[in-house]
């Protein structure tokens, strides 16, 4: 069975697959469209993206990232329970005790940034 911070780990690794998975998908000529924007807004998705990036990937990164921060958001909420637990094992076979605790502030800390945004 695995334990709090592998539960987490996974997750992480999971999320970011996805995310790059959903990048590399192509596009036909019937998949596409025309939208009208201000210059002003063209810029500044030019400046949000990095060399090579098309302005469809640019718009999806946008649009995903609430969408991937929720569940992220959510998969650490889930995983705090696990942590503890995980410490209260340690408790009772001691050692890690210290390394669970620091791993359990840094994922409270984290969710409380996520939550202010």
């Amino acid at each position: 069975m695995l334990n709090g911070k592998e539960m987490l780990m996974i997750t992480i690794v999971y999320m970011i697959f996805l995310t790059k998975i959903e990048a590399m998908k192509p596009m036909s000529e019937s998949d596409t469209t025309t939208i009208t924007i201000q210059r002003a807004t063209h810029s500044r998705l030019e400046k949000m993206g990095s060399k090579g990036e098309t302005f469809d990937q640019i718009i999806n990164r946008l649009i995903t990232e609430p969408e991937r921060r929720s569940k992220f958001e959510k998969a650490l909420e889930e995983a705090v329970p696990k942590i503890e637990q995980t410490r209260e094992d340690a408790r009772k076979s001691a050692g890690c005790l210290e390394g669970v605790g620091i791993l359990e502030s840094v994922i409270k800390e984290f969710l409380k940034a996520l939550k202010s945004r």
